[in-house]
């Protein structure tokens, strides 16, 4: 081989190694780049996430915070109707028997961190009891409360008791289907005082 094509060959595959060198650097300045956007693609998630915890949190606390509903009852009445009725416009607008306006002196405690319910009468002869809360839905200020109770002379006799509590309007209703009897029972809004307590 020629001393010229000697010098070429080493010529070449100088060439040959510069270009390898070349494509490892720009190989590697892709995967910065790339390491680069997935680390802003990082950062830009977390501090998304962090704004959506940042409103998240707050409700949850409020919901959580809505804590115990104290309502006092002054005085009573009910709606009966035949049967399993839905509706409480229905009950209202076409009752079978509307009871009188009934003096009472009663308390609702509804404990929405406990789940529970506790109902104390200084009208009937200071009794009361506690029932659990099964469950709860709220829309504003505006809850609805399931509870299981039972009867008062049969506790075997279980049944869910819908309460509606407006906060704002400052309305207490309790609606239940009587299965015994096949009567749905309704008690609207009387003279109540309603308060919440966000501190216990």
């Amino acid at each position: 081989m020629s001393i010229g094509n000697l010098m070429l060959k080493k010529r070449c595959c100088g060439q040959e190694k510069e270009e390898g060198v070349m494509v490892v650097k720009n190989k590697s300045d892709e995967t910065k780049e790339e390491s680069n956007v997935l680390e802003n693609l990082k950062k830009t998630v977390m501090k998304n996430t962090i704004l959506i915890l940042s409103f998240i949190v707050p409700f949850c606390t409020s919901v959580i915070n809505a804590q115990v509903i104290q309502i006092t009852c002054n005085d009573t009445q009910y709606y009966i109707k035949k049967g399993k009725a839905e509706s409480i416009v229905n009950i209202q607008q076409n009752p079978d028997h509307i009871s009188e306006i009934i003096y009472a002196d009663c308390d609702y405690t509804l404990d929405l961190n406990k789940m529970t319910s506790t109902f104390f009468s200084r009208s009937l002869g200071h009794i009361g009891s506690t029932i659990p809360i099964t469950k709860i839905n709220r829309n504003g200020n505006v809850f609805e409360i399931e509870v299981l109770d039972h009867g008062r002379l049969d506790s075997t006799n279980q049944y869910t008791v819908y309460i509606v509590v407006d906060l704002d309007n400052k309305t207490f209703t309790q609606l239940y289907y009587d299965l015994n009897n096949d009567q749905t029972i309704f008690y609207p809004t009387g003279k109540v005082a309603i308060s919440i307590d966000n501190n216990l």
